[in-house]
């Protein structure tokens, strides 16, 4: 019997995208040879063999096996392989050298994910590495349920060819390993021109999130114990917007981006921004639900402060005040030569006397930027370089809005 090779998301490690090679054996009892299956990425990338092995039998088909990279911070990069299903043969993944926690997950419909088994496994150079998992978890206990239905309306003035809706449980809104159930609109069973008939079926009782995409509308809906009732949702009429984004003296601000979504979006943890790129005409052109908008700038060095607006019409032209960011700005020379640090320096900013914080930071070129809330001196350290003497502490003072640059001078 040939060995089926099935190609996994990549796991990504020190920002390179690279990809696991996993091997169903079946009853293949010949050994793999790494050689003929490792990827060729570069020459200081060194791969190994690692082989899940799950023992017993009592495994749901629905669990999932996930193998997750730690690099030397102890962070983590999870990557789910495969689900159980009927095939408990062992997996082969051909990776990256390094160490890796491996786990099966289980999960009952819209119940939060348990972890039935985990061990760490490491990876070496030309090697083959053999994690046995046993189970040593449950699934939770069934809880009561009624039927998830309904109907949404969606007007004519609306575009059809991406609606979707999506429908998850309110606790389990912010957990990343758990994917809403997702229903088209070619999905839902035709009432109207302008209403469809959806049904996900039998769910857990409990408080659930109803999503119309790409819109982000958000309802809020209960499902209740042996419920057979009909679900009504109902998508406001469309508004096409006109945004102009300016700083306080009206003047054109130089944002790129700005993020969108509806007041009914911001419903639950898991609110899902929509994103404008400025137009040609320095405008910002999107089509949103009626009713209230929330709007900010983002990647820029203006404040991320929200602007409520109230849309009422089928043509909205709105105007928005941005005022810019304080930020510092953090550049590493060594002899009057620019050093490309920004990717590995930690860097630590706080206020020597008064309430300033840190309230975003990022790479900016080859330098670090910090935003922070408010004017006044802020101790800035950074931690040790490999191969240069500690940096001195020194105090930054931010007088104004607008950029304040540091030059770290760093000396062997």
């Amino acid at each position: 019997m040939s060995p089926s090779i099935v190609y996994c998301r990549g796991i990504a490690y020190l920002g390179t995208s690279l990809y696991a090679l996993a091997v169903g054996v079946g009853a293949l009892n010949t050994k793999c040879q790494i050689q003929n299956s490792r990827p060729s990425l570069s020459d200081n990338i060194t791969f190994g063999q690692l082989r899940i092995h799950l023992s017993g039998s009592e495994w749901p088909p629905t669990a999932m096996i996930s193998v997750s990279k730690i690099d030397a911070n102890r962070d983590t990069t999870r990557d789910v392989i495969s689900a159980i299903g009927n095939d408990l043969n062992d997996r082969i993944l051909t990776l990256p050298s390094g160490d890796y926690a491996v786990a099966v997950e289980g999960q009952a419909r819209f119940v939060k994910r348990v972890r039935l088994a985990h061990a760490g496994a490491r990876v070496e150079d030309g090697r083959s590495t053999r994690v046995v998992l046993r189970r040593s978890g449950a699934l939770p206990e069934s809880r009561p349920s009624g039927q998830c239905r309904g109907t949404l309306l969606v007007p004519e003035s609306w575009a059809r060819d991406d609606i979707a809706l999506t429908v998850i449980p309110s606790t389990l809104a912010s957990d990343p390993n758990n994917d809403p159930v997702r229903i088209s609109l070619e999905q839902m069973r035709p009432l109207s021109k302008t209403l469809f008939s959806w049904n996900v079926g039998e769910v857990p009782a409990d408080s659930y999130l109803f999503t119309v995409v790409p819109t982000s509308y958000t309802f809020a809906r209960e499902v209740h114990e042996d419920s057979d009732e009909r679900l009504p949702l109902e998508l406001p009429r469309p508004s096409q917007v006109e945004l102009h984004m300016a700083d306080e003296f009206g003047k054109d601000v130089d944002v790129e981006h700005v993020a969108w979504i509806s007041e009914a979006g911001l419903l639950g943890k898991a609110a899902s921004w929509n994103q404008a790129e400025r137009s040609f005409d320095r405008r910002f052109h999107f089509i949103a639900p009626r009713g209230a908008l929330y709007c900010k700038p983002v990647l820029s060095r203006y404040q991320e402060s929200l602007a409520k607006f109230d849309l009422s019409s089928a043509q909205s032209r709105i105007r928005m005040e941005v005022l810019e960011s304080f930020r510092i700005v953090v550049e590493f020379r060594a002899n009057g030569r620019v050093l490309t640090f920004a990717n590995i320096a930690q860097v630590s900013i706080r206020s020597v006397a008064g309430s300033g914080k840190v309230l975003r930071y990022g790479k900016d070129g080859e330098s670090l930027f910090y935003d922070v809330s408010e004017t006044g001196q802020y101790l800035l350290s950074v931690a040790p370089l490999e191969g240069y003497l500690i940096p001195e502490t020194r105090i930054v003072n931010v007088e104004s809005r607008g950029t304040t640059s540091v030059v770290v001078e760093l000396r062997k």
